[in-house]
């Protein structure tokens, strides 16, 4: 039976990339998007010069005048490895024989080129430009879910706006597509430490008290535009109270029999299992299914850093087919339990992507009931692949303001840059079908650590 199902995943994956590279040969040289990729490919290569511009784009929005932005950029390009690109070698002779006039045009330069990474990576700033985005995707026959950019609040009053700008977002946004007669049901991913400036894990009822005031008031404008609501999942000592907060709103009497809501777990998380397993409990007790999207992770740097400073155990897996192998495990699990639990895969991997595919086809899931959400700016022509096989495909979208947008802006770069990225090193030429597609398991060192990712605990 396993080898069967291995079989469908290198078959289905292969007809996945088929379908990519079609539409990728199909890209017109003069579109934006072919440009964009062509650009960031070019820059993010060379591995000093990455992040040198990444640290220049996390301090940008602190940069008030074009002479800040030029001195700035003037001092992290240099670093002795990254003179050694002749392009910037070229600046450095043009800035020295032109110093003074050049100071608006390089102030101005460095500003469209941050401009072009955010709007690579982000959506809008505005309603009526999230509806607009709406609309191209519906003509691509997708969807999304918005996510208004901004992870932290050192006030209540942040805490209040933040919140009020979720509201504003639904009705805004919900009126034009009333409107417009569009027939689109709204999404949005909440970050549930950003509804409380004091959020504590090591105050766990409280926290989850301060911010479930503030997610009623997003959770009922969402029942009244039947609007769908996903609570994201942050670093790894917020998941349990980012789940005590989950659970009031699941089983409060307003929104106990409401489908429309969701939760992220991450695959890449050492004890991802046995939460997956109080995920599906938690389910099972509800009276209405609710949705969960499955992750690798987006906070991986940062969960090692922090527990090495600690000295605590790391709680992420180090080598990437661990991950790779428990994001399979657990879709199997999820799968299992449908329909009170409904899938959601969160991944540009392909491999991952067909498994999910061939494990919903051997279960006999309908490809309407599996769905596949993938990052605005990346991977499009997966996502086009996606959609012509017939399965539903939505874009996770950051909204809102440059600055408070910055942290997602590098997170989003140096994860489309990684030299383990799927998306660099298929991009780059480096990796055939099989190896893209190779089954994690065959990574694992003995018998022993494999079967861990295998059997499920009783």
């Amino acid at each position: 039976m396993e080898n069967t199902l291995q079989l469908e995943v290198l078959e289905t994956g292969r007809e996945l990339l088929a379908r990519a590279d079609k539409i990728n040969r199909r890209s017109c040289l003069f579109s934006r998007s072919y440009w964009e990729e062509k650009v960031l490919d070019m820059v993010m290569r060379r591995e000093a010069l990455k992040i040198q511009l990444l640290r220049y784009i996390d301090t940008f929005p602190a940069l008030k005048t074009y002479n800040q932005r030029l001195g700035h950029l003037v001092q992290y390009l240099s670093d002795e490895r990254v003179l050694k690109e002749k392009i910037i070698r070229l600046l450095f002779i043009l800035l020295k024989t032109h110093p003074i006039p050049l100071n608006i045009l390089y102030g101005l330069a460095t500003s469209a080129g941050v401009s072009f990474f955010a709007h690579k990576f982000i959506a809008g700033t505005s309603p009526r430009e999230a509806f607009h985005y709406i609309n191209r995707l519906i003509r691509k026959q997708m969807t999304c879910t918005l996510d208004i950019l901004g992870e932290a609040v050192l006030s209540e009053k942040e805490a209040d706006e933040y919140a009020q700008r979720y509201v504003d977002l639904l009705e805004n946004v919900g009126r034009m597509l009333k409107e417009n007669s569009t027939s689109f049901q709204l999404n949005v991913s909440v970050k549930p430490s950003s509804f409380y400036s004091q959020f504590k894990p090591s105050a766990p009822e409280k926290t989850a008290d301060r911010v479930c005031e503030r997610l009623y008031l997003i959770m009922k404008k969402a029942k009244e535009l039947n609007a769908f609501v996903n609570l994201d999942v942050e670093q790894y000592d917020y998941r349990e109270v980012t789940l005590r907060i989950f659970e009031k709103i699941a089983f409060d009497d307003e929104f106990k029999d409401y489908p429309h809501l969701g939760m992220v777990i991450q695959a890449y998380l050492k004890d991802a299992l046995p939460f997956t397993l109080r995920v599906i409990e938690l389910a099972r007790r509800r009276q209405s299914p609710f949705t969960v999207r499955l992750v690798k992770g987006a906070y991986w740097d940062y969960e090692i850093i922090n527990a090495r400073q600690l000295e605590w155990e790391i709680p992420v897996y180090v080598e990437k087919w661990q991950t790779d192998a428990r994001f399979e495990q657990l879709t199997r699990i999820l799968l299992d339990n449908f329909p009170q639990v409904r899938l959601a895969i969160g991944s540009h991997n392909v491999r991952s992507i067909s498994y999910a595919m061939a494990y919903a086809h051997k279960k006999g899931i309908r490809k309407s009931d599996l769905e596949f959400q993938l990052l605005y700016g990346m991977g499009d022509d997966i996502k086009a692949a996606i959609v012509e096989m017939g399965c539903p495909l939505r874009v996770y979208a950051p909204y809102g303001d440059l600055i408070p947008g910055m942290a997602y802006l590098v997170r989003r770069i140096l994860e489309n840059t990684s030299n383990e990225s799927f998306l660099r090193q298929r991009s780059a030429g480096r990796m055939a079908a099989e190896e893209l597609l190779c089954n994690p398991l065959d990574l694992a060192k003995d018998e022993n650590e494999r079967t861990q990712f295998i059997s499920i605990p009783q």
